[in-house]
């Protein structure tokens, strides 16, 4: 993963500085060992949605997709910690 990368993600969202650091943490803790199942993808006819377990509640996850995240910020902003992590993480892995 490289500094370009979570640049051009303060770029894309622009004033959501705090969600950028915050979905980079959780990337570099799924990267570091991805047998923790941190974020999971799940490709099906409707594309591919990724899980990603929540922080705060050891029960919980959200779902991200093409069209946001199930997580409680999404509805606010349109942006969130998990769907800036997925983008980057599309676009390490160039999907």
């Amino acid at each position: 993963m490289t500094e370009e990368m979570w640049s051009q993600a303060e770029t894309r969202y622009p004033g959501h500085v705090a969600r950028i650091q915050r979905g980079r943490a959780i990337l570099e803790a799924h990267l570091a060992d991805p047998r923790t199942g941190i974020i999971r993808a799940r490709i099906g006819p409707d594309g591919t949605r990724f899980t990603i377990r929540s922080q705060s509640n050891a029960r919980g996850a959200y779902t991200v997709d093409a069209a946001g995240c199930t997580c409680p910020d999404w509805p606010q902003s349109q942006r969130c910690k998990h769907y800036i992590a997925v983008s980057v993480l599309r676009a390490l892995i160039g999907a």
